[in-house]
């Protein structure tokens, strides 16, 4: 299965195209260096010149060329054509304004002269007729070649933009897809349905996979970093974790140790006058203060 790709132009992505289409599209400046494509539908985004020759000129297969001139036979015939009417023409009206008259001589009958007249001369005139035949004749053949080179040219013409091949050696147009070029009998090779000699198919299917290899590089060296950043950011978050553990259970163990020793105190402080105030404070101290703190290390804890 050939190797399709994607790219993204301004957030959107379009594919699947090939390999040799990838490359017209580099060549061709609808791809860029900075743009993003993937190797299928599963691949990671990568930077197109993350590709190794994708913007060299020598990557890439030859582009239909959609304004090449008919093949020569086709011209010639069309030219051939338009000579044949002009001749063809000139000769007619030449031929038409042919004088085919010509004067007798003078005769004297009984001493009396009768001058002579001017007649058609059938010989003339059999001559005039022969080169209106061969006039319209030439303009026949030329209007009969013109036509056949016009229907032929349009029919290259509708091939090529059909999406009709060209040869890479002779640029000769190529009827389907052959194996041997009709004009210059040079073997070709199909690639994603563009013609190429051995040789060159040959380098651009290797290129073709090499890019492929490289793609899936890169992608694996994205997945390796992603998930290394991954499990950085889960250590860094279990160490942060731990060390508002440990704060917490500092500041719960020093309140424990001191709330015996700041009653003993106030005991000692106050005496039995002030027992109420004594009271209050220590509801103060073993109540309110130790469920403050206990909300302050849930909330630490759990951020």
């Amino acid at each position: 299965m050939a190797t399709e790709w994607y790219y993204q132009i301004g957030g959107d992505a379009y594919g699947p195209i090939s390999s040799s289409r990838l490359a017209l599209n580099a060549r061709t400046g609808n791809i860029s260096p900075s743009t993003r494509i993937r190797c299928g539908t599963s691949g990671a985004w990568i930077s197109a010149d993350a590709l190794e020759g994708l913007f060299e000129a020598r990557s890439v297969a030859p582009l239909p060329n959609p304004n090449v001139a008919p093949p020569t036979i086709q011209v010639l015939l069309i030219f051939v054509g338009i000579g044949l009417i002009l001749a063809g023409a000139f000769g007619a009206v030449a031929a038409w304004n042919m004088n085919t008259t010509v004067r007798s001589e003078d005769l004297y009958l009984g001493g009396q002269l009768i001058p002579g007249k001017t007649v058609h001369n059938i010989g003339l005139m059999d001559e005039r007729r022969n080169y209106l035949i061969g006039s319209s004749v030439a303009i026949i053949a030329g209007v009969l070649s013109f036509g056949f080179g016009v229907l032929a040219t349009n029919q290259v013409k509708a091939t090529i933009a059909n999406g009709g091949s060209h040869c890479p050696v002779c640029n000769g147009l190529l009827d389907g897809a052959p194996q041997l070029c009709k004009h210059c009998r040079t073997e070709l090779s199909w690639v994603d349905g563009m013609p190429l000699t051995a040789q060159s198919a040959n380098e651009l299917l290797v290129r073709y996979q090499k890019w492929e290899q490289q793609a899936k590089r890169a992608q694996y060296r994205q997945e390796r970093n992603e998930l290394l950043e991954q499990n950085i950011r889960q250590q860094e978050a279990i160490q942060k974790k731990a060390i508002r553990k440990q704060r917490a259970q500092r500041v719960k163990n020093a309140v424990t140790t001191a709330l015996p020793r700041f009653d003993a105190w106030l005991k000692q402080q106050l005496g039995e006058d002030f027992n109420l105030i004594y009271r209050f404070i220590q509801i103060l101290l073993y109540g309110v203060l130790p469920i403050v703190t206990i909300l302050l290390i849930v909330s630490r804890v759990s951020r």
